[in-house]
Formats: C-alpha cells, sequence, structure tokens
C-alpha cells in the first residue's frame, strides 16, 4: 500500500459504514452492499445498517489480494 493510501486509511474511525467502506476500496456504494452480504465479508448487521471493523477489512482485502479473489456481482 502506498504512503497515500494508509494516510487515506487513517483518516477513517475503526467502525466504517458501507458508505466508507465504498470510498476506501473505490467502488460504488451499491457494490459496497453487496460485499457486505457476502460472504465471509467482515460486517456486523444492526438491523438495517452494517458496521465493519477497519482492520478487519485491511486483513480481508490483503487476503483475497494474495488469493487473486475476482468478485463478479451479478446486475
Amino acid at each position: 500500500m502506498s504512503q497515500n493510501s494508509t494516510a487515506m486509511w487513517d483518516d477513517y474511525p475503526e467502525v466504517l459504514t458501507a458508505k466508507d467502506v465504498a470510498d476506501l476500496l473505490r467502488i460504488g456504494k451499491n457494490r459496497a452492499y453487496e460485499l457486505c452480504k457476502s460472504q465471509g465479508f467482515p460486517v456486523v448487521r444492526f438491523g438495517r445498517s452494517y458496521r465493519i471493523s477497519k482492520t478487519l477489512l485491511l486483513e480481508w482485502y490483503q487476503k483475497q489480494a494474495k488469493l487473486g479473489t475476482e468478485w463478479n456481482f451479478i446486475d
């Protein structure tokens, strides 16, 4: 991760919203919600709201990168 990317992650709180995840991963908000609903994604649901640990999101992201996982979403 580049210096600028690390600084960007540091600007966010430890507990993220789906919109925060979209911003950090540079994906659309709808895609972030799809991730939140996917198996294995580190999310906690409170009613209709999703909360994601920034630490667990980063671990999840790094694991996906190592595995070379490609996320295909059905539109």
